[in-house]
C-alpha cells in the first residue's frame, strides 16, 4: 500500500510537469501494478512494525491531499497524450483502495482458510443483495478501485474468474 501511494504521489508531481513543461514521465523505479503481490507484502509484522507503517501511509496520504488540493479542474482533468488517466481518476483510484485497506484493518477475515472462505463468501453474499437492492438507481455505479465501472452481475463474474485463476495457480 505504501509503495503503490507513492507511486501515485509520483505520478501527480510527474502529470503536472507533463503537462507544463511537455516532460514525459517515466515509471517510479520499483513500480508494481496493485495486483501484485511482493514478497514483503507478506511478511509478519510486530504491533510496532504495523503502527510505524500506517504512520507512513498516513503521511503519504497526507501529502497527496495536500498536493491534490492545490489542482485547479484543468489539471485534475487534463488528458495525457498517451491516453492514460487523469489525475482526477488516480485520485479516485487511491481513494477507492483507502477505503479498501481501511474496511480490511477494521473487519479483518478469519484466519482458518474455511471459516475465511465461508466469511468473504457471506460478505459478498450480503454486499451483492444490498447492491441489487439500488441497481435500480440510475445514480448508483459499481466502480472497482481502477475507476472501471461494474453491473452486480458483473462483479460476480469477476470474482468467480479472480477464483477461477487463484485455483488454477493452487493446483
Amino acid at each position: 500500500m505504501l509503495d503503490h501511494g507513492l507511486d501515485h504521489l509520483s505520478q501527480i508531481e510527474q502529470g503536472q510537469r507533463w503537462r507544463c513543461e511537455g516532460v514525459v514521465p517515466t515509471p517510479t523505479d520499483g513500480w508494481v501494478s496493485s495486483t501484485e503481490t511482493l514478497p514483503e507484502d507478506t511478511l509478519p509484522l510486530t504491533r510496532s512494525d504495523l503502527e510505524a507503517w500506517l504512520w507512513r501511509i498516513d503521511l503519504t496520504m497526507s501529502l497527496m491531499v495536500e498536493r491534490a488540493r492545490r489542482l485547479g479542474h484543468q489539471e485534475l482533468d487534463w488528458q495525457p497524450p498517451d491516453g492514460g488517466w487523469t489525475l482526477r481518476r488516480v485520485l479516485h483510484h487511491v481513494a477507492r483502495s483507502e477505503v479498501l485497506y481501511a474496511t480490511a484493518f477494521d473487519d479483518a477475515l478469519p484466519e482458518d482458510p474455511v471459516a475465511r472462505y465461508a466469511e468473504a463468501d457471506l460478505r459478498l453474499s450480503e454486499s451483492l443483495t444490498a447492491a441489487g437492492e439500488r441497481a435500480a438507481d440510475p445514480l448508483t455505479v459499481f466502480p472497482d478501485p481502477y475507476g472501471t465501472f461494474f453491473t452486480p452481475d458483473g462483479v460476480v463474474a469477476e470474482v468467480v474468474t479472480l477464483e477461477r485463476e487463484l485455483l488454477s495457480q493452487t493446483t
